[in-house]
């Protein structure tokens, strides 16, 4: 077999060709149908494959890489080779490549590799201001400069293997106009889904869209990873399109690491699910005006330069520099919009829910120096922060906040319509009021057989497989004679177990002379929270003109409704704190004032002391539970010799904590006495644990309480 030695007609290099008689995959016979005159030939009637090096290059399909020449076609003729072949490397050499029709993939699996790009805004400049004498040096790199209202690279609805490009310089021709000039179109209806997507130290300038994904099948791309990148000059850097009217598309995953962005409208604009996001060590400064704002004299709308909602997602915003912003930072939210901006009904979905989370740490924020600006809005997530940086938040958790000063504040949208906050705190600290409150007073709630004294303070249990008494309601009121902005109310819970749901009503109105005018109730849907331990819901409703002007005598009680605890019991402290704000825009704290008297109804605990309604100090030297409205008297238990449960007919009628006592069945007027220690409505029948075993077979036994004993001391 011979070779051949044929300099290329493009590259201008020495090239080997060894003969052949199969083609690429070793098994399908050469003919000229497969000679494509750049890999395979023919000659004198045989068949010859070009040695390559680790990867082919475009100049091999015939670009020139001169800015002026049309290199589409050839572009495309090398990434068709490599998609139909095993070669999946495709190298661009230096040079300015024209693409004047986009450069279609329809399978992907190819790495578009570039010879370099400017990563750094100085090296943008002609001469960079630091060195106004220091000539710029020439660039010898790789750019693909796309016209107006065209695509570099589109990646069709059959793409099914991963998407790579490296090292490549992404500018629009004539500069960022209106338009739909894109660089990389993703448009797949794989439901693989196509993964990775990867963008590795390539420099976008110009677009109306960097990077876009759209596509009919909202779930075709997963783990999506844009590092080492710059962005600079575009209308829209990430963008995450719409499916259909209320679906938009999503990455299962993301990452958008150590990239540089300057001078952009938005960066990312997209919705995640399930898996990490990470927007990690990035460089946002600068911002402007849409193109068409821009032409036109407008301000763009406030918008975000980071866009995103989460399902099922944990976003991680670490170590990310925001400079010379003119538009708000960041905006987290687990409650979907539709392609109107309108909020989507959450119900089926895991908006407002636990199962999203926002992790805050290493921030640097000092460039934006503007109150008004928005640092964090975050909706529907819960809350993990490590910086000294405000949060505007509607629906979350706070599970943890570092911040030396106040730092939380409503949102926009929670400003409207009201919110509820849950601090959580599983140390049980007291917590401090600042100077934005206009009134405040604590309300304590009468206790029932269902409470506890926990710490000298007393809680109401409630679930236990209720549907009837899982709302706690405040009851007492709160007068005034201001007419707040908002109004606001703090309820203590202790969480034995993992998950709740909470909302809560607003009762609304003021007095004219006597009588009570104009009540209101007023309903704050809630959501669902984790974290356990103490933790303080914090209720916050916009007054909206509730009370009239000049009014003197304005009035407002709440209550507290909890939800799935069909299999779950909650601790609710029947001390409460109702307060109001006139500031438009309030730092929200866990306000929380603990009475310092307990009356004499629920389960005290050997050992305890407290004060009671008579000012008297009172010591516990014999557990048990109180009673007070004949609760139990249509109870019955029954129970098996030797096992540690029972069953109750009128299981919400009893929780853990309670000392009970049960008749001797030989003997009726001897009792036996034991504690509940648990609850479970999962087994076969509805089960309380107790303490001891049970000494005896009960069945159908009447039940009562049996009494603490307590001193009083002074």
């Amino acid at each position: 077999m011979t070779d051949l030695l044929i300099i290329d007609e493009y590259t201008g290099e020495q090239c080997k060709y060894v003969e052949t008689s199969v083609w690429y995959d070793n098994t399908t016979p050469m003919s000229d149908a497969l000679c494509d005159h750049v890999v395979y030939i023919q000659h004198e009637h045989k068949y010859y494959k070009r040695v390559l090096n680790d990867y082919l290059t475009v100049k091999m399909f015939g670009a020139i890489g001169d800015g002026l020449t049309d290199d589409s076609e050839a572009i495309q003729k090398a990434v068709d080779f490599c998609e139909t072949t095993s070669q999946k490397t495709l190298f661009f050499p230096p040079g300015d490549y024209l693409i004047n029709t986009p450069i279609q993939s329809s399978r992907g699996g190819v790495k578009f590799l570039g010879a370099g790009t400017l990563l750094r805004e100085e090296s943008w400049f002609l001469n960079p201001p630091s060195f106004p004498t220091f000539p710029k040096p020439p660039f010898s790199g790789c750019s693909l400069i796309v016209p107006k209202n065209s695509s570099a690279i589109v990646f069709k609805d059959s793409v099914v293997d991963p998407v790579n490009i490296e090292s490549i310089q992404f500018l629009a021709k004539e500069g960022r106009t209106v338009g739909k000039t894109h660089a990389i179109d993703f448009k797949s209806e794989f439901w693989g889904p196509t993964w990775p997507f990867v963008i590795k130290d390539c420099h976008f300038r110009g677009f109306n869209r960097a990077i876009s994904f759209k596509s009919l099948n909202a779930y075709d791309v997963a783990w999506v990873q844009i590092t080492g990148s710059a962005f600079s000059q575009n209308d829209e850097c990430v963008y995450f399109d719409f499916a259909n009217d209320k679906q938009r598309n999503l990455s299962w995953g993301f990452l958008f690491e150590n990239n540089k962005c300057h001078d952009n409208s938005r960066v990312i604009y997209g919705f995640f699910a399930k898996e990490l996001v990470k927007i990690v060590n990035n460089n946002f400064e600068g911002s402007i005006p849409y193109i068409k704002d821009q032409i036109n004299g407008n301000l763009s709308p406030d918008h975000y330069s980071i866009d995103i909602e989460i399902d099922n997602a944990v976003v991680q915003f670490f170590g990310n520099h925001f400079e010379s912003m003119q538009n708000h930072a960041v905006y987290i939210s687990s409650l979907r919009k539709d392609i109107d901006g309108n909020y989507m009904p959450s119900s089926g979905t895991t908006a407002l829910s636990n199962r999203n989370k926002v992790e805050i740490f290493g921030n640097n924020m000092d460039g934006m120096t503007v109150d008004e600006q928005i640092r964090f809005n975050l909706t529907g997530v819960q809350v993990i922060n490590k910086d000294d940086v405000p949060l505007s938040v509607h629906a979350c958790e706070i599970v943890e906040n570092l911040a030396t000063s106040a730092n939380i504040f409503l949102n926009p949208e929670a400003k409207i319509n009201g919110t509820i906050i849950k601090f959580s705190d599983t140390e049980g600290t007291s917590y401090l009021f600042n100077n934005t409150l206009d009134n405040y007073d604590c309300k304590k709630i009468p206790p029932t057989p269902k409470s506890l004294l926990i710490d000298g303070e007393q809680y109401e249990s409630r679930g236990n497989k209720s549907t009837t008494d899982n709302h706690f309601w405040g009851g007492r009121t709160l007068a005034f004679n201001s007419i707040p902005t908002y109004l606001g109310v703090s309820f203590k819970v202790k969480n034995r177990l993992d998950v709740f749901t909470t909302s809560v009503f607003f009762n609304i109105f003021h007095f004219n002379g006597t009588s009570a005018s104009n009540p209101y109730t007023k309903y704050v849907p809630g959501a669902l929270f984790q974290k356990g331990g103490d933790s303080v819901i914090v209720a916050i409703t916009p007054n909206d003109d509730y009370y009239p002007d000049g009014s003197s005598q304005n009035v407002f009680s709440a209550g507290l409704s909890i939800d799935n605890l069909e299999h779950r019991n909650i601790l609710v402290a029947t001390d409460i704190t109702y307060f109001t704000f006139s500031s438009e825009n309030p730092a929200v704290l866990p306000y929380y004032v603990k009475s310092d008297l307990v009356e004499k109804v629920g389960t005290f605990s050997v050992g305890q002391q407290f004060v009671d309604t008579s000012n008297k100090i009172n010591v516990v030297t014999e557990s048990g539970t109180i009673e007070s409205d004949g609760s139990l008297s249509t109870v019955t238990v029954s129970g098996t010799a030797g096992n540690n449960f029972i069953i109750a007919n009128h299981p919400q009628k009893l929780t853990t904590g309670q000392y009970i006592k049960i008749p001797d069945p030989q003997n009726p007027q001897t009792y036996d006495n034991y504690k509940i220690t648990g609850y479970e409505s999962n087994a076969p029948e509805t089960r309380f644990y107790v303490y001891p075993v049970l000494a005896k077979t009960y069945t159908d036994s009447s039940v009562s309480f049996k009494e603490p004993t307590i001193t009083i001391i002074n």
